[in-house]
């Protein structure tokens, strides 16, 4: 950010030429400036403060579209992740109408979206996507509830919670952490009565702690009753509460008879709000009823959400929780993985 002095009645001209030239050479942060600028400024100037911002044609803030729109979107966009089990633009037949239904898939074939922000391949795209979607969603409510719909089935529950599991443990990949099998004993809760283990992190971070499991778990000749895909789920609290709201992990955790152990990594201090208090207190009342249901939380130590989660487990499970405070330590990363660290740039 940089001042420049203009004066008061500075609207065409040179002086206006000028400015604009010189705004469009400054286009990053300049700090020396900012010492010269104000120097023997005359009174009738008057300062002007410019700033230069990347601005992306292609994206565009979710605040554009109301609560139900953006529903829709992260609904629709899930559904596009399952074609196996469901083809998200059957959702236009409701229309009745050949043309609207071929711009309706078209239009709604290329959007993404992030926390923030919606982003299509190109500015027309994306300029044409947004009133589109208001007035589809406004002329046509019904397509919300055929949406939520197919949403429903426990195939694409099943399928889009693999998908958010596939996309951690990816990430999970990409460290350069890898923890031997003597790090943890987590084969000890899996196969104990335990139901809930809370992994307290000491000087350590939730999605540390999380990996640390994962990779303990894949370097240890665990119980066959947890060692397929298809029985396990690796999620961020916050992002399980975004899904939740679309589609309800409990719904998926009672639906089915075998052994299931779903990993949280409480990242953040969320808020504990009745949302979040309904949403756990169903789940522990679930592994009540399924002893073959377990959880490992991996959390921070000082977090309201800790608090919360051992208060509730300890009162509807009582000895089926445990909790521990776990230390990360260099001695528990194997050799290859210490060495990869060792070759990372520090810069301080």
């Amino acid at each position: 950010m940089i001042d420049w002095t203009v004066s008061a009645s500075l609207t065409v001209g040179a002086e206006l030429n000028d400015f604009f030239n010189w705004a469009e050479h400054f286009t990053n942060y300049h700090p020396e400036v900012m010492d010269t600028a104000l120097i023997e400024v005359p009174k009738s100037y008057h300062p002007l403060r410019y700033q230069s911002k990347t601005y992306d044609e292609c994206t565009n803030s979710l605040s554009v579209f109301k609560k139900d729109e953006r529903v829709f979107l992260e609904r629709y966009r899930w559904l596009r992740h399952v074609p196996e089990f469901v083809k998200p633009e059957d959702l236009f037949c409701v229309m009745n109408n050949a043309e609207a239904e071929k711009e309706a898939k078209q239009k709604s074939r290329y959007f993404e979206l992030d926390s923030n922000s919606v982003r299509c391949p190109d500015p027309i795209t994306l300029h044409s996507l947004i009133p589109f979607l208001k007035r589809l969603v406004r002329l046509f409510p019904q397509i919300k509830e055929t949406e939520q719909d197919q949403l429903s089935s426990f195939h694409i529950r099943n399928r889009v919670y693999h998908y958010e599991t596939h996309h951690c443990v990816s990430k999970i990949h990409n460290s350069p952490l890898d923890f031997y099998p003597g790090a943890m004993d987590v084969t000890e809760f899996l196969t104990s009565d335990q139901q809930i283990w809370q992994l307290r992190l000491i000087d350590g971070d939730a999605w540390t702690g999380m990996t640390k499991v994962y990779m303990v778990l894949q370097n240890t000749s665990c119980t066959p009753n947890y060692s397929s895909v298809r029985h396990y789920n690796i999620l961020k609290l916050q992002r399980l509460l975004s899904f939740h709201r679309m589609i309800n992990l409990n719904t998926l955790l009672a639906s089915t008879e075998i052994p299931h152990l779903l990993t949280i990594a409480c990242e953040n201090n969320l808020p504990v709000n009745d949302e979040l208090k309904n949403i756990f207190q169903e789940m522990f009342n679930i592994l009540k009823q399924r002893k073959n249901k377990k959880i490992i939380f991996s959390t921070r130590t000082e977090v309201s959400t800790t608090t919360f989660l051992e208060e509730r487990a300890r009162k509807t499970l009582g000895e089926g929780f445990i909790t521990t405070d776990e230390q990360l330590t260099w001695s528990d990363l194997t050799a290859s993985s210490q060495r990869a660290i060792l070759e990372k740039t520090v810069i301080f």
